[in-house]
C-alpha cells in the first residue's frame, strides 16, 4: 500500500533577531544555533506528516550562516557556501534502517543531476549503514564543499566526498524536485513580506 505523505508549511525564522533562541515543530525544540557549530544558525522548519496513518513522521530543520540568502540556486549556493550548511532531521516515530536507506536514496536519486552512477553507488554504501531509528533519534547531513558528514545523533555514520555530494543533498531538500511544501517551509524566512499598501 502506497504512503501518503505531505509537508506542513511552518511559519518563517527570522534568524537575525537576538533574542530568539530555539524555535519549535510539533513539540521539538530546535536551537536558535547549531550545537557546536554557532556560526550556522536556524534558517527554517518543515514537519512530515504520513496522511494515511495520521502521524508525524519527523521534522527538519536548516542551519546556515547568519545572514545568508538562497539567491536562484539555493543548493549551489549552500554547496559554494564557505561555512556550508546542515540539515537536521529529528525522527518522531520509528523507522526501519531498510526503509530509511531506501528512502534516502531515491530522495537522492531524484535531486541529482546526471551523471550520477557514481554518487549514488557511494550513496548505497553509505546507506547500508544507517540503523533503524527511533522516536528522537536525530540525523544530521553536514553540508561543506567537501561533501557531506552523516551523524546520527553523535554518532558519526559517513561520508559523501565532493561538491556533486555536496549540491544534491542540499538539493534533496531544497532543489526544484524537492518537496513544494518542504522547500517552502525551509526557505520561509527569505520569502519577502509583501509590502503595505499606501493609504488611499
Amino acid at each position: 500500500m502506497v504512503q501518503v505523505t505531505k509537508w506542513l508549511c511552518i511559519a518563517a525564522l527570522v534568524t537575525t533577531t537576538p533574542h530568539v533562541r530555539a524555535a519549535e515543530v510539533a513539540g521539538v525544540a530546535f536551537a536558535q544555533a547549531l550545537p557546536a557549530e554557532a556560526s550556522l544558525v536556524l534558517h527554517g522548519l518543515a514537519l512530515k506528516e504520513a496522511t494515511f496513518l495520521g502521524v508525524d513522521v519527523y521534522a527538519v530543520a536548516l542551519y546556515a550562516a547568519d545572514g545568508w540568502t538562497p539567491g536562484e540556486d539555493a543548493p549551489a549556493s549552500l554547496a559554494a557556501d564557505s561555512l556550508g550548511c546542515a540539515f537536521v532531521v529529528h525522527f518522531l516515530r520509528e523507522i526501519g534502517c531498510r526503509k530509511l536507506a531506501d528512502s534516502w536514496v531515491e530522495d537522492l536519486a531524484r535531486a541529482c543531476e546526471a551523471p550520477c552512477d557514481e554518487l549514488l553507488e557511494r550513496a548505497r554504501a553509505l546507506a547500508r549503514k544507517l540503523p533503524d531509528v527511533r522516536s528522537g533519534d536525530r540525523i544530521t547531513y553536514r553540508v561543506t564543499r567537501a561533501g557531506v558528514a552523516v551523524r546520527l545523533d553523535d554518532e558519526p555514520l559517513g561520508t559523501l566526498a565532493g561538491e556533486e555530494a555536496a549540491r544534491s543533498v542540499a538539493a534533496a531538500f531544497l532543489g526544484p524536485r524537492a518537496p513544494k511544501e518542504l522547500r517552502k517551509s525551509l526557505l520561509a524566512a527569505h520569502v519577502p513580506s509583501r509590502a503595505a499598501r499606501p493609504p488611499h
